[in-house]
Order: C-alpha cells, then sequence, then structure tokens
C-alpha cells in the first residue's frame, strides 16, 4: 500500500549536505551562527531605539539631560505602553529588518564559507502539498505539547507574565490582525525556520546524532527568544520541529507548522484577550 507521504529523499535532511558540497565546518557553523544572531540583536535593538524617539519624544531630550522620567520607564514596561511602540506596523517593521538580517548574514556566509546551496537550507522542490499540508497538523499538535509543557512548568514554579500575549490581546480590528498575522505568522516562521531548522539543526546533525542536534537546536531556539518563561515550551516546540524537518525533508512543512502555532494563539489574543495572562 503506497503512503500518502512521499518518503523523505536520502538526502534530505542527511548526516551530510547534498550531493557536490562537502561537510559544514563545525566552528564555522559556530561563528556565522553567533555572527547572524548578534546582528539580529542590534539591528532589533536600534531599530527599537529609534521608534522610542519617535514615540516618546521627550525620551531623548530625558537622555541629554541625563535623567530619564520613572514614568516613562514604566510606560515601556507595561503591555499598554509596550503595545503603543510595538504598533502592528511596527512590528512588520521589525521583523523585516532584523529577521531579514538573520536570514540575510546565515545564508549569505553560510553560501560563501562552505558553498552551500538553497537546498542545503531545506528550501528543495519539487513543491509537495501533502508533505507541505503535514505542517498543518504537526502545528496543532505542537501548540498542544507546548500548552502541557507550560502547564507542568506553571504548577512547578507558578504562573508568570506573557509579555507579547498581552501586546497583542490590546489590538483590535482586522487592519491590526493583518498586519500582526503578517509580521507573527509569516515573517518570523520564514526566518526562525531557515536560521534554526534549516541552518542550525542541518549543521548540527552533520556531525552528532539526530536526537542531540535536536535537543541542542531546540534549547538554542527557545534561549534565542530572551523570555526565559517562555523557554520551556518554545523549547518544547523546537524540537518537535526539528523532528519534524527530518520527516518530511523540506523546510516548508515546518513553515506551515510554526505558522500554525503562531496564528492559532494570535487568533486566540485577539478573541479572548481576557484569557491572556
Amino acid at each position: 500500500m503506497q503512503s500518502a507521504i512521499p518518503p523523505v529523499p536520502p538526502d534530505a535532511v542527511a548526516e551530510l549536505p547534498v550531493p557536490g558540497e562537502s561537510r559544514w565546518n563545525g566552528w564555522g557553523c559556530a561563528g556565522i551562527g553567533c555572527l547572524s544572531f548578534a546582528v539580529f540583536v542590534i539591528a532589533q535593538v536600534v531599530l527599537t531605539f529609534v521608534l522610542i524617539i519617535v514615540h516618546y519624544p521627550g525620551f531623548w531630550h530625558s537622555m541629554e539631560l541625563g535623567v530619564v522620567p520613572k514614568s516613562m520607564i514604566a510606560q515601556l514596561q507595561n503591555a499598554r505602553g509596550l503595545a503603543k511602540l510595538l504598533s502592528p506596523g511596527n512590528l512588520v517593521l521589525l521583523g523585516v529588518v532584523s529577521d531579514g538580517a538573520l536570514v540575510l548574514v546565515a545564508v549569505g556566509l553560510a553560501r560563501t564559507a562552505f558553498r552551500a546551496r538553497l537546498e542545503s537550507f531545506g528550501l528543495r522542490g519539487p513543491f509537495e502539498w501533502k508533505r507541505v499540508a503535514l505542517g498543518v497538523p504537526a502545528g496543532v499538535v505542537l501548540l498542544g505539547a507546548s500548552a502541557i509543557a507550560e502547564a507542568l512548568q506553571t504548577k512547578l514554579v507558578g504562573p508568570h507574565p506573557q509579555m507579547v500575549a498581552q501586546i497583542l490581546a490590546t489590538r483590535h480590528g482586522l487592519p491590526s490582525f493583518l498586519l500582526d498575522f503578517l509580521a507573527v505568522s509569516l515573517i518570523a516562521p520564514a526566518a526562525e525556520e531557515i536560521f534554526f531548522r534549516g541552518f542550525l539543526f542541518a549543521g548540527l546533525a552533520q556531525r552528532m546524532p539526530i536526537i542531540a542536534a535536536a535537543l541542542i537546536s531546540g534549547a538554542i531556539f527557545g534561549a534565542a527568544h530572551l523570555d526565559p518563561w517562555n523557554f520551556v515550551p518554545l523549547f518544547t516546540i523546537g524540537v518537535g520541529l526539528a523532528y519534524l524537518y527530518r520527516f518530511t525533508g523540506v523546510l516548508w512543512s515546518n513553515m506551515v507548522a510554526h505558522s500554525t502555532v503562531n496564528t492559532i494563539s494570535l487568533i486566540a489574543a485577539y478573541l479572548y484577550p481576557q484569557l491572556v495572562k
């Protein structure tokens, strides 16, 4: 009986890159990964600082005087104040600039240093709908697994603030939703899958067992979001996405799964803001 999902090509997410390429250098991968993430962080910090100056004109004047009012700092530490700064349009801008920088640096350097092809990052064809559509149920399963992980964490250490969810819960209207959908459900999943699974996991899988590569890349994925309280659920999702990439052999499935996780969370924040804590 023929399987509904086509078999994964032998070189899809193998211990070696696609045929014709040399094994990626371990220290080179580490260096490219660190540099790419540093560029991502710098882009976010610089752009956020510019947005603060634009939305809070008194901030720059206060810095010149050497004193930033506590009231201004307080505004940037609560969900409503951050929601003004991270408006739907600004969130898209941050995604395009910082996520774009992350992918361009990682892919560009890997292509230069290792002669890596786009196929090496899981962006291979032909585009098989059955394999890609698998991302939807996989995303639902991963969201459920992360919810269980979060519930267990809450049992052990108590509840924690969900700042991003609180920001999204302040939004209203279709235009805002569409912009948030673009940033949260399209830009972020595409960029993060190319970097964390297409580059990082693939590089690790060339020199260690798949389970170790999945665990390490999942841990880095969780830590890279710079939110200690969300590390456990993000780690769970990261490990699951690594295995999904291993199973399907194409990153399109991962992008769909990641987008599914983010979209369901986004819709919940819009429709049931009272449930967001």
